[in-house]
């Protein structure tokens, strides 16, 4: 047998806990909901950014024997990114402009990496042309997404502190290439 006005107090507590876990998943919610608003206007890379000024995402290519590559592997040092394909006819022209880039400026790092493309393929395209410098893949894509490539050929420039200094869309010439790097200097 209950005693009186002890199940009415028992039960008038429950509401107030309703109340009380109500409340406090509202301001999860909205902690999470504002931790999602900020992620997307940074990106999902954190501090990093393909703007000029950011701290370049370090992506993971692929060279011609097989071996994993990071970009951070070259920190440093000043590279230049080209993304391209062997389709691409801005890119086949761009391609002796690289190649004379990389003899004539030892030192830049030039990585031209090959979007969604094999090893067979893009070894024959550097033997047909007199390619000598390295070529990189990116079979997957992932390293252009993370760059937000979205026309080739695509060139950043990185500076030795890992940040982006100049960027560019279209073919790059040799001459092109000595500006930047002396826009940088």
């Amino acid at each position: 047998m209950a005693i009186p006005g002890e199940s009415e107090s028992r039960f008038g507590r429950l509401p107030m806990l309703f109340i009380a876990l109500a409340t406090a998943g509202v301001v999860l919610l909205i902690a999470l909901g504002g931790l999602a608003l900020m992620r997307n206007i940074r990106g999902s890379q954190g501090a990093t950014s393909t703007k000029v000024g950011g701290l370049a995402p370090d992506i993971t290519v692929t060279d011609e024997s097989g071996k994993q590559v990071r970009l951070s592997d070259y920190r440093g040092k000043s590279v230049l990114l080209n993304f391209r394909t062997t389709w691409c006819g801005y890119c086949r022209q761009e391609a002796p402009e690289l190649q004379a880039a990389y003899e004539a400026e030892p030192e830049l790092v030039i990585m031209p990496v090959n979007v969604r493309e094999d090893a067979p393929t893009v070894a024959g395209y550097a033997k047909e042309l007199g390619l000598t410098l390295p070529m990189f893949l990116d079979e997957s894509g992932d390293a252009a997404t993370a760059y937000d490539v979205r026309g080739i050929p695509a060139s950043f420039f990185i500076g030795p502190d890992g940040r982006v200094f100049a960027k560019a869309v279209g073919p790059l010439t040799a001459s092109r290439i000595r500006d930047y790097l002396a826009e940088r200097e």
